[in-house]
């Protein structure tokens, strides 16, 4: 059965004790590491990539990742020729 969905013959209480929502202690880290690579990567002059990976085991949040690949812009003059 697929966590995402409740069957028709199960109580909500039955699916709760199943499939228990995430305690703040495993939320908190997370939100944490969101708000802190957002402030990183949400200026004026950041050009790349930003994620987080969550490793999930047995429905327990066991490794949360940042990553950020930033690419360097480089600013080329141009010179106009005079003919």
């Amino acid at each position: 059965m697929n966590p995402g969905t409740i069957p028709r013959e199960c109580s909500c209480s039955e699916y709760t004790s199943r499939f228990p929502a995430p305690s703040l202690s495993q939320i908190e880290p997370l939100e944490s590491m969101l708000r802190e690579l957002l402030m990183n990567v949400l200026r004026k002059g950041f050009y790349g990539t930003a994620g987080i990976s969550i490793t999930v085991n047995d429905g327990i949040i066991q490794h949360v990742r940042s990553q950020t690949d930033q690419v360097r812009k480089y600013e080329t003059s141009r010179v106009k020729s005079q003919t």
